[in-house]
């Protein structure tokens, strides 16, 4: 698991890029890409005898226990700090769907992309999501700040928990079902806002990036 170098990584295995570090912050996609890093054949908790691990990755808050465990049974302090800010903060990735739906059905409608953005960025029905996604989707702009593929990770550790509580989540399958899609037409390393050419392309019409 290197980082490219032309991305600033360095060349060589784990153990010899970290050496033996006070704290070590670790960024990575998921929950078995974690587990490697910290407690894998070359990881970062087999030579760091004491100190501070940060870990970024979104990941149930189980196997975030089970890791600190693992940590303090070695010395080392584990702390857990989801970039996106954790599973909640997840569960609102719906508004990206949401705003796609509105999007492109507005389209349908006769309503162009620039004229839904001028109109409902200005009235209740705006939101961060909307404000911040949809101005991508007019300009046909899929520059990838935050992938498709990091939002079947956040919904499905949601669901997961929310089965586990017995807690019907409709909404969120559904917006994961969405971002699954899109995943499956191919955009997985493309901006979050391409969820929007799942409706596009099922209703027949162009987004200006297809044009």
């Amino acid at each position: 698991m290197e980082l490219p170098q032309a991305e600033g990584g360095a060349p060589g295995a784990l153990s010899g890029v970290a050496g033996t570090p006070d704290a070590a912050v670790v960024v990575v996609l998921n929950a078995a890409q974690a587990e490697v890093v910290l407690f894998g054949p070359d990881g970062i908790c087999r030579c760091c005898a004491e100190g501070v691990v940060l870990s970024c990755a979104i990941v149930p808050p189980g196997l975030a226990r089970g890791m600190a465990a693992c940590c303090a049974a070695l010395g080392i302090h584990y702390l857990d700090a989801p970039i996106s800010g954790g599973s909640a903060r997840a569960a609102a990735g719906v508004h990206i769907v949401t705003m796609a739906e509105a999007l492109t059905f507005g389209m349908i409608q006769g309503v162009t992309p620039e004229k839904f953005v001028e109109v409902i960025s200005n009235c209740a029905g705006t939101s961060w999501m909307l404000e911040n996604r949809a101005p991508n989707i007019v300009n046909g702009d899929y520059t990838p700040h935050s992938q498709v593929n990091i939002w079947p990770k956040g919904l499905g550790t949601v669901l997961d928990i929310a089965r586990s509580a017995r807690f019907g989540a409709p909404i969120t399958a559904a917006a994961l079902q969405q971002f699954l899609a899109a995943a499956s037409m191919g955009l997985v390393r493309q901006d979050d806002a391409a969820v929007a050419v799942v409706y596009a392309r099922n209703t027949g019409f162009t987004l200006p990036e297809e044009a």
